[in-house]
């Protein structure tokens, strides 16, 4: 079994405008991000990957900020039993190396970690067919 990996509680979640678009960040005004190869269901990103990128759960969030849709956001079950919030079946991360509000320095990593838009797209993200060689 996976070691346990505490999930980052994050409250507010909402769009703010980038150069990459109108994308999602936390109360902080942290940059959220996907990993493409996960499913609604599994989030491959464990142990050092989730020290890299900390899963996002969200207590108490509230209403979400405008142009998001409450019925979007959800949960799934890590492999180390804590949970995981999902936006349109996106488990959501933050990115260790974005030092303040409002840096992207997880966009593209990898070729595998994207912010996530309003409707839950990977922004820039690639075809299915043509994910780089992540090591997530």
């Amino acid at each position: 079994m996976p070691n346990s990996t505490a999930t980052t509680v994050v409250t507010g979640i909402h769009l703010e405008s980038m150069e990459l678009g109108s994308v999602l960040v936390d109360g902080d005004g942290f940059t959220l991000y996907a990993l493409v190869t996960d499913t609604s269901a599994t989030s491959r990103c464990v142990d050092a990957c989730a020290v890299a990128w900390p899963p996002v759960g969200i207590d108490a969030m509230g209403s979400p900020g405008e142009g998001l849709d409450q019925a979007q956001f959800g949960e799934l079950t890590r492999p180390d039993g804590s949970r995981q919030t999902t936006y349109a079946g996106n488990p959501l991360y933050r990115f260790a190396g974005d030092s303040a509000p409002g840096v992207v320095n997880g966009q593209a990593v990898d070729n595998v970690w994207f912010v996530i838009d309003a409707n839950g797209g990977a922004v820039g993200a690639p075809a299915e067919d043509d994910y780089g060689g992540g090591n997530y």
